[in-house]
């Protein structure tokens, strides 16, 4: 063997990466980031001077009791709208064309539409319905607003959940 082949070279460290050039996208996307860093310091600088322990005392449980309502209430319609979905999921990879065009025609309208006009359309519209829903005792549930909301939300979950699942 020769002695060129029995000595090595040293790791030699990895070069340094050239500087970037300040772009007119650079210097945008750094001056927004400045601006949304100052909006959030002043935020909470607010926030630390408007800070009024009266008012926490006197609507801090209302926020909590309003907190605890909106979990249980996803919660609630992620599982029911969960257990919805499933069908629908298989009706939309049946081969029976009838079934698959319901199953998408439910999902086309509960994604296409927004959950509010959902929750408007359940809450009021049904609420014009109180005879009929009285006749055949389903006024009792819809006459509820949460009810009405777990009913809206489930109906919304499972339409995306069945995508997922398909």
């Amino acid at each position: 063997m020769s002695a060129v082949s029995e000595t090595l070279v040293k790791a030699q460290p990895a070069p340094a990466p050239p500087p970037k050039p300040w772009t007119g996208t650079r210097i945008t996307g750094t001056l927004l980031m400045l601006f949304w860093v100052a909006a959030a310091a002043g935020l909470v600088f607010y926030l630390y001077t408007a800070w009024d322990i009266d008012k926490v005392e006197r609507y801090g449980p209302k926020f909590l009791s309003g907190l605890w309502t909106t979990l249980s209430l996803v919660g609630v319609s992620i599982a029911l709208g969960a257990i919805l979905s499933l069908p629908v999921a298989l009706g939309r990879m049946s081969k029976n064309p009838l079934i698959s065009r319901l199953a998408f025609a439910y999902v086309y309208i509960f994604r296409g539409t927004p959950l509010i006009a959902q929750l408007f359309l359940i809450y009021y519209g049904l609420g014009s319905f109180r005879e009929q829903l009285e006749a055949v005792g389903l006024w009792v549930f819809f006459r509820d607003a949460w009810n009405c909301a777990l009913f809206a939300f489930s109906l919304n979950t499972s339409a995306y959940q069945a995508e997922y699942f398909r």
